[in-house]
């Protein structure tokens, strides 16, 4: 009988002692979530900041290639106004020409 206490003493040891070993374990898979959590955050933060700079960078490009049209439109306005002018001084030219040799 009293072998049979012994082993079921030794059976109550084992287990205790596994089952500290599990609460040890437990707390170390706790402390690497808790670290996995903390490093996914910021990888979510870091990813979130890029795609608002990529937004912005898009943004910005299209306001430029808009600006780049506007500014093409009046470049060719006034070339077509420089070339207007210039028209007018070669007739007026033309007229004086012909006046002068009258």
């Amino acid at each position: 009988m009293e072998e049979r206490l012994q082993r079921i003493e030794n059976a109550i040891g084992t287990l205790t002692l596994a089952t500290t070993d599990v609460v040890n374990r437990t707390s170390t898979i706790e402390k690497i979530i808790a670290r996995t959590e903390g490093n996914l955050n910021d990888l979510i933060s870091i990813v979130a900041s890029m795609k608002d700079y990529m937004t912005t960078k898009l943004d910005t490009k299209e306001e430029l290639v808009e600006t780049e049209e506007r500014l093409s439109a009046k470049i060719e306005g006034v070339q077509r106004s420089v070339d207007g002018v210039y028209g007018l001084q070669n007739a007026l030219e033309t007229r004086v020409t012909k006046l002068e040799r009258a």
